[in-house]
C-alpha cells in the first residue's frame, strides 16, 4: 500500500514539475549560431535558480557563457539571482562547429519559473554579419500536438522535441493531413533524445511542393515541443518560431 502511495505521489509531484518548468527543446550554438537570453524577475521577492543547457537524452552540454560582464567557459549551468523587478542578460556561444540541444530554466526552493519573463532568441552570423535572429517560444508539455506544416520551394516547417527529465525509449506516432483534411502519410520512430528535424523527413512519402496540411504528433510519454518555419532567400534564410498546439482534453 505504501509504495503504490509513494508512486502516486511521485507522479504527481513531477507532473506538477514539469507544468511549472520552463523549457526551450531547441538551441542553436556554434558554427555562426549564438543565443541570447533575458530573464526579468516579475515580482518583489528575489528569485533564484539556475540556466542550463542539455543534448541528447538529457546530457549536460558544457558551453560558454557571458553574463554581467563576466566570461564561463566550458560548463552546463549557471547559476542566477535576481533582485525585485531586477533583470540579467545571458550569451550563450558554442564552437566552429554548429550543434543542437535544448535549454532550461531551474528554480531554487522557494522561487518559481513562474516568476520570470523570459526572452529566448539565437542568431547566426555569417563572417561577422549578423544574418538571421529567431526567437523561440517557452514550449508546452503534453504528449499530444498539431500545428501547420508548409512545403514549397523555398518553404519547410522544423519541429524540436526534448525531455524535462532522463526517459526510457517510446514511440512517437506522426500523422500528415493535407489541406482537405485526408489523412496522407503515417510514421513512428522512438525517442532517442533530443530531435529536432523537418516535417518532410519524418515520412517515406515524398511531400510535394506546395503542400500545406497538418501534422499530429502523438508522444506516448509527456514532452516539451516546439516549431521552426525555414525560409530561403537569396544570400540567407529566414527561421520564424511556431508555437505548435497542445491537444488538451
Amino acid at each position: 500500500m505504501y509504495r503504490s502511495v509513494f508512486a502516486a505521489c511521485l507522479v504527481f509531484l513531477s507532473s506538477f514539475a514539469a507544468a511549472n518548468a520552463t523549457t526551450f527543446p531547441q538551441l542553436a550554438l556554434g558554427g555562426g549560431y549564438e543565443c541570447v537570453v533575458v530573464l526579468s524577475n516579475k515580482t518583489a521577492e528575489t528569485w533564484k535558480g539556475a540556466v542550463e543547457s542539455y543534448q541528447g537524452n538529457h546530457e549536460q552540454w558544457n558551453i560558454d557563457w557571458f553574463a554581467v560582464g563576466q566570461s564561463f567557459s566550458k560548463i552546463p549551468a549557471l547559476n542566477v539571482t535576481l533582485g525585485p523587478y531586477a533583470s540579467m542578460k545571458i550569451t550563450l556561444k558554442g564552437d566552429s562547429q554548429p550543434r543542437a540541444g535544448y535549454f532550461e530554466i531551474d528554480s531554487a526552493s522557494g522561487s518559481s519559473d513562474l516568476d520570470l519573463a523570459v526572452s529566448f532568441f539565437y542568431n547566426f552570423y555569417q563572417n561577422g554579419v549578423l544574418k538571421d535572429s529567431t526567437g523561440i517560444p517557452k514550449a508546452s508539455w503534453d504528449r499530444d500536438f498539431m500545428l501547420p506544416v508548409e512545403k514549397t520551394k523555398t518553404v519547410d516547417t522544423g519541429l524540436a522535441w526534448a525531455p524535462l527529465f532522463a526517459r526510457d525509449a517510446f514511440d512517437i506516432t506522426f500523422k500528415l493531413y493535407d489541406d482537405q483534411g485526408n489523412l496522407v502519410a503515417t510514421a513512428t520512430e522512438t525517442y532517442k533524445g533530443h530531435t529536432a528535424k523537418f516535417f518532410t523527413q519524418l515520412f517515406d512519402t515524398t511531400i510535394p511542393n506546395g503542400f500545406v496540411g497538418l501534422l499530429h504528433i502523438e508522444f506516448a510519454q509527456s514532452m516539451f515541443l516546439t516549431a521552426l518555419r525555414l525560409e530561403t532567400v537569396p544570400g540567407g534564410f529566414q527561421l520564424t518560431g511556431i508555437p505548435p498546439d497542445s491537444m488538451v482534453p
